[in-house]
């Protein structure tokens, strides 16, 4: 009964979850966002499911996302995009996806963004199911790319960093990125400090020559305070 009400509730909100095809909005630079490779002829069927990159980016209003593919056309897919916003595998769907029986691998997924399909819009994962959540959403779907703009405050406003995992699906066959584990965003620092451009370094060296010469006049008065 519950399924039931479950899958009647998210038809009656078919019309409020992802709003619109993208008309008129400003789409980011995704050169500058979070990149994620995804190795091409991975798939479990055709082409047309293959992500090649997914990207990932936020502001302080929005989150996007745009996943490539290697081949196919608009209407072969569906993506799936599953957010675990407190990196915690046991407050989540978990393990075997309830719906559609795919692996999260790790994933304790909170929030589940489905796109491309009939029942497309954001879900939230509450007491063992999965409900549909009116958004905002805005979607702009091309033949060999996704992008997706969603409202942060739709998602409760979550703290980075986050874990996501794309799942890109067709009949037959099914695509993972990753292909194992889960994603992070933003990308974690390297361990050791942060890296430095060689441009960087470059317009920094004046200043590090500066003060390396005021480290010497310090030691230079030091020694000369202390001669008898």
């Amino acid at each position: 009964m519950r399924r039931l009400f479950t899958v009647l509730f998210g038809i009656l909100l078919l019309s409020v979850l992802v709003s619109t095809v993208s008309a008129g909005i400003i789409w980011p630079n995704w050169d500058e966002a979070a990149k994620y490779p995804d190795a091409t002829g991975d798939q479990t069927g055709l082409t047309v499911e293959d992500m090649t990159i997914c990207y990932v980016t936020h502001d302080a209003e929005y989150i996007y996302f745009r996943v490539e593919f290697a081949g196919g056309s608009i209407g072969d897919r569906t993506l799936l995009v599953y957010l675990d916003v407190d990196q915690n595998q046991a407050t989540g769907d978990s393990g075997t996806e309830q719906d559609y029986g795919y692996d999260l691998h790790d994933l304790g997924a909170e929030w589940r963004i489905k796109v491309n399909s009939g029942f497309q819009g954001l879900y939230k994962w509450e007491t063992n199911a999965w409900f549909g959540y009116p958004s905002q959403t805005v979607l702009d779907p091309g033949n060999t790319y996704i992008m997706l703009r969603m409202r942060l405050s739709d998602l409760y406003n979550p703290q980075f960093p986050m874990n996501i995992l794309f799942i890109s699906s067709a009949t037959p066959g099914t695509d993972w990125n990753p292909n194992a584990g889960h994603l992070e965003y933003p990308v974690p620092r390297p361990v050791g400090g942060i890296l430095i451009a060689v441009d960087k370094l470059i317009l920094l060296s004046p200043w590090v020559a500066v003060a390396l010469a005021a480290v010497a006049l310090t030691v230079f008065a030091t020694k000369r305070r202390r001669r008898p």
